[in-house]
């Protein structure tokens, strides 16, 4: 059964890149190191990506 994913407001995450060359899929990096997955990652689809991340900001 895969971990409930718990997003919090006024936190940053980094976008690894997608899991794969079919793009359907998007690793999430918590730069805290918590959460599910090794060292903070986990993966959402696209789908989920945008409706969780629709307001986002770029560091370059």
């Amino acid at each position: 059964m895969p971990h409930a994913i718990e997003i919090h407001d006024q936190h940053y995450y980094g976008t690894a890149g997608f899991t794969d060359s079919s793009q359907t899929a998007i690793t999430v990096v918590n730069p805290w190191n918590q959460g599910p997955g090794s060292g903070g990652s986990f993966v959402l689809s696209v789908a989920a990506y945008k409706k969780i991340f629709w307001a986002y900001s770029f560091v370059n």
